[in-house]
């Protein structure tokens, strides 16, 4: 998973970002102005549950073209 914070613009702060790897029974829970990628799994089948909160001005999701990938080093 791939999480950046958020820059005084409202952007994620790719720069910053930060890569993790979570384990069978991890959970994870996003701060506020967390930019965060999608969810993939690395070497065998994964279940995912997610829970998620709508926010009532409806600005719960959106998207962000980085213009080129990040290199993840593991």
């Amino acid at each position: 998973m791939i999480a950046a914070t958020a820059t005084a613009d409202g952007q994620p702060d790719v720069a910053k970002a930060l890569a993790f790897i979570a384990h069978r029974g991890d959970a994870i829970c996003f701060a506020r102005s967390v930019w965060h990628a999608t969810l993939t799994v690395l070497d065998a089948p994964a279940e995912v549950i997610m829970l998620m909160w709508r926010a009532e001005a409806g600005d719960d999701t959106m998207y962000f073209d980085l213009g080129e990938p990040l290199l993840i080093e593991l």
